[in-house]
C-alpha cells in the first residue's frame, strides 16, 4: 500500500524472494501502481486498499503510506485477516500503537514496524561482539544522525507536501525510530528510566519543526542517546557503542567498523578498524 520511494526497498526485496508471490500494489496515482506493477511483477494494482484486500486476500501487507495514514489502513488490513508491515514510524502516537497491538493480538495476527537498519552487516557484527562478552557491559550507547534537513528536499521544502507535516516531532520524527531501536537494541530489555530530551529549530524554517534533538534515557546501568542535527557536518549516521571492557562504531551512511577490544595477552588495547564500501 504506497507507491512511492521507499516501495522500491520493499517491492525489490519482495520480487527477489521466491517464497513470495506480489499479488497487487495499491497508489491512488495510477501511474504509479501500474508503473510498479509492471517493474515488480505484481498480478495487479488498484486505487484502494478495500479492493486489494476484497480480491487479492493478501496474507501480509506492507503499509508503506505517510504517518498519519498508517493506524487506519494497519487496522483495516488486521481487520481483514493480514499480517502488517508498517513503515516507521508506525504511529504518530502510543495510544494508536495500542490499537493496533491490541487488534493484532485479538486476530493472532503479526504487525510490525519496518526496522531495516537492524539488519546493517555493521550493526550485526556489533550485537555479536555485545552478545560475546567482547565490550563487556554495555553501558553507553549514542546514535547521531547529522543530515541537512533543513535546507530543502521533502523535509525543508516550503512548496512540497511535507510527509511529517503535524507531527509533534516535526521533522526528526520520521528518523526517531532508526535512533530508539539502534540504541535499544545494544541492552538487555529492561524499564526505560530518566527520559530528558531538548528539542530546537536552529534553522528557522517552520516546515521541518524540529531540526535538532539531544535526547537520553537510562536502562539498567547504560545511558543511551539520540542525537540529532541539521546544522552539523560531515553528514553521518553513526552508532557509538562503549562497554566495560571495550568499543565499537559504525557509520551507516559511509560504512566501516572500528572496535577497541583488550588483548588477552596484554595489558593494551588493539585497535580493528575494516573499512566497507557502500
Amino acid at each position: 500500500m504506497g507507491c512511492g520511494a521507499i516501495s522500491r526497498e520493499h517491492l525489490s526485496a519482495l520480487a527477489e524472494n521466491p517464497r513470495a508471490e506480489l499479488v497487487g500494489v495499491v497508489d491512488l496515482s495510477r501511474a504509479a501502481r501500474s508503473y510498479a506493477a509492471d517493474r515488480y511483477g505484481a498480478r495487479a494494482h488498484y486505487a484502494t486498499i478495500e479492493a486489494l484486500l476484497d480480491e487479492a486476500h493478501p496474507e501480509v501487507v506492507h503499509v508503506l503510506t505517510p504517518p498519519w495514514t498508517h493506524r487506519d489502513l494497519a487496522l483495516q488490513c488486521l481487520r481483514a485477516g493480514a499480517h502488517v508491515i508498517c513503515e516507521k514510524p508506525i504511529t504518530e502516537s502510543l495510544v494508536d500503537l495500542h490499537l493496533i497491538l491490541d487488534e493484532a493480538a485479538s486476530q493472532d495476527l503479526l504487525v510490525i514496524e519496518s526496522q531495516n537498519y537492524r539488519f546493517n552487516d555493521d550493526v550485526v557484527r556489533i550485537l555479536e561482539m555485545v552478545a560475546a562478552g567482547e565490550l563487556g557491559d554495555v553501558l553507553e550507547a549514542e546514535v547521531r544522525i547529522l543530515l541537512d534537513i533543513a535546507s530543502g528536499g521533502k523535509f525543508g521544502d516550503p512548496n512540497i507536501p511535507s510527509p511529517t507535516a503535524g507531527m509533534k516531532g516535526g521533522a526528526i520524527h520520521d528518523f526517531l525510530p532508526h535512533m530508539a531501536y539502534s540504541v535499544l537494541q545494544m541492552v538487555p530489555d529492561g524499564e526505560i528510566a530518566g527520559v530528558s530530551a531538548r528539542w530546537r529549530n536552529l534553522s528557522g524554517n517552520p516546515v521541518v519543526g524540529f531540526d535538532d534533538l539531544d535526547g537520553s534515557c537510562t536502562v539498567g546501568d547504560a545511558l543511551l542517546r539520540v542525537r540529532f542535527s541539521s546544522s552539523l557536518q560531515p553528514e553521518g549516521f553513526r552508532l557509538h557503542v562503549r562497554g566495560s571492557r571495550g568499543m565499537a562504531e559504525t557509520d551507516l551512511f559511509q560504512p566501516y567498523l572500528r572496535a577497541e577490544v583488550p588483548v588477552p595477552a596484554a595489558r593494551s588495547h588493539r585497535s580493528r578498524t575494516r573499512p566497507r564500501t557502500a
